[in-house]
């Protein structure tokens, strides 16, 4: 899921889910079309492991991304991806994404988020 008008067209690679987003897309927009890709992304492959590129530049503060979503939006998001990988029992590796807000902490805050929600959501997995 991206941005519709974050990429330069000319360079665009086309992909096989290509989830483009309005400008402006907000939480529950944004949270309600994942709902809606997560499930059928796992039952269509079945991934043995899978990649989250948990970028946080979809806040509404991000110089360069042009969504409107809120800390607890990125939680909220982050929650969902972990719950339907954890669900499965699909590995996931998460990496750090774009994240450009100025002033810089909330990026800074929401990288933290996505690591810190990660470690918890784990541990609780092993108590």
């Amino acid at each position: 899921m991206h941005g519709d008008n974050n990429y330069p067209w000319k360079t665009r690679q086309k992909c096989t889910y290509d989830v483009s987003l309005p400008d402006s897309t907000g939480d529950e927009d944004y949270i309600r079309t994942l709902q809606g890709w997560l499930p059928r992304l796992w039952d269509d492959h079945a991934p043995q492991l899978a990649f989250f590129q948990a970028g946080v530049d979809a806040l509404k503060e991000d110089s360069f991304g042009r969504l409107a979503m809120t800390r607890q939006g990125l939680l909220r998001r982050n929650n969902l991806v972990y719950s339907q990988a954890f669900a499965a029992h699909t590995p996931l590796v998460v990496v750090f994404g774009g994240g450009y807000s100025r002033p810089m902490d909330a990026s800074v805050t929401a990288h933290t988020d996505v690591f810190r929600s990660a470690a918890l959501r784990v541990g609780a997995l092993h108590r």
